[in-house]
């Protein structure tokens, strides 16, 4: 069950569900667990398809997930934040 894998019992709010994503997210991404690379991997792409399941509906229509990338994901989700902080030292 993707709630499961989030860390959900039942159904809440996209809001949530994306929280609760990026929170997994970085506490599984492979480069952050270099000493436990190969189970964050595999944790890393379990909540990603999770997130995808619930956010777009059915796992098996979205883009073919045999080329699925859980980094372009996480890339997707984080890239407006990234943006955000690199330039909040910037002076105008």
């Amino acid at each position: 069950d993707p709630y499961h894998v989030l860390g959900f019992d039942g159904k809440v709010s996209d809001e949530e569900v994306k929280k609760a994503y990026k929170k997994l997210a970085v506490k599984w991404h492979p480069d952050k667990n270099k000493d436990n690379e190969e189970e964050a991997t595999k944790k890393f792409k379990e909540i990603s398809e999770a997130y995808q399941k619930i956010i777009k509906g059915d796992i098996n229509n979205f883009n073919n997930m045999n080329n699925f990338d859980p980094d372009e994901l996480f890339r997707q989700m984080f890239n407006n934040f990234m943006s955000v902080s690199s330039h909040k030292y910037l002076r105008p």
